[in-house]
Order: structure tokens, then sequence, then C-alpha cells
């Protein structure tokens, strides 16, 4: 099996669960209760990819939201995925700049340089600003794929890479609404 890490950015994905499921769901999607984890990483199974590790990168302000934000973060650590969440700024206009993308970036880089036995990427995104980091873990001999939902992912991810499409592991009932 190859080995691979994976890299979410959880803003991204949270809102493309809250798009997609705005007419469907009556519950506040999370990301440790709408996404069937388990399923996802036996489906990567059968591609021959092992995850050894998993990294889901948030801001401060998204755990904020959540009455129970350490309960979402254990049950992500059930699942094997550590959470990291990010610093929020303000811009000069008093606008929140969060830094989760410059974060899994940095990441993923270091885990590119420092773990060369990691064959395999997976960015938890559509995000086009994850473009250029792709194409650089493919010049370093890489195999990356992305996964994301339609309604998020970018035309230049869809077109230039293997997408796995994330709605086929969303659990349309969940357990309670923390």
């Amino acid at each position: 099996m190859k080995k691979a890490v994976l890299f979410i950015d959880g803003e991204n994905i949270q809102g493309g669960l809250r798009e997609y499921l705005k007419d469907n769901a009556p519950l506040t999607p999370r990301l440790d209760k709408t996404i069937e984890w388990s399923t996802f990483f036996e489906y990567l199974k059968t591609k021959d990819i092992c995850v050894i590790k998993a990294v889901l990168f948030i801001s401060q302000d998204y755990l904020g939201q959540f009455r129970s934000s350490g309960y979402l973060m254990h049950n992500l650590y059930e699942f094997g995925i550590e959470t990291k969440p990010t610093y929020v700024a303000f811009t000069e206009n008093n606008h929140k700049k969060s830094v989760l993308d410059a974060s899994l970036i940095v990441d993923a880089l270091s885990t590119a340089y420092e773990r060369p036995h990691v064959q395999v990427f997976i960015i938890g995104s559509g995000d086009k600003d994850y473009y250029p980091l792709a194409l650089k873990l493919q010049e370093l001999g890489k195999t990356v794929y992305f996964v994301s939902l339609p309604n998020i992912t970018s035309k230049i991810i869809d077109e230039n890479f293997e997408v796995i499409n994330l709605t086929q592991f969303i659990r349309l009932k969940q357990l309670d609404n923390d």
C-alpha cells in the first residue's frame, strides 16, 4: 500500500457541506458527524492508499461556533484526524483573515521534504489556491488527489487532478447537533 497524508481545509469543506445540504438536512453540517470518515478511509484502501497522517486545519473562529468544540476535536481524533486550530487576524479594514491556507501549505511541503516515504498527498479542498502546492508535490514525485464537493471544486483543480467526490461519504442523519 502507498503511504499517504491527508490535509483538510476545514473551512472550505464545511462551507461546501453547508451549501450542498442546505435543502436536504435540518441540522447544521459538522465535520465530525456529517462525513463518514471511516468509510472514506476504507475507500482509500481500495485504491491501495493507507493514510498515515490526517490533519484538519480549522480557524479558531470556526471552533468557537460550537458549544462543544472539544467534542468535535475528540470525535475527529477518534477517526485518526488531528485538529489544528489556526490563527485569525484582522486586516486594516477590520475584516477577519485566517492563516489556514498558508498553514496547510507549509505543513504539506514540510511533510514532502521531511518524510520522503510518503508517496500520496490528499488535499481536502476544492480551492484553486492549492493548485500551486499540488503542482510542486507532483514535481517532487508525489501523487496528488483532491477530495471535495462538486459545488466548491474549482475548474483548474477538477481539470488537472483526480478529485474524490466527498458526497459519497455524507451521512444525512446526524446523531445530534452540538
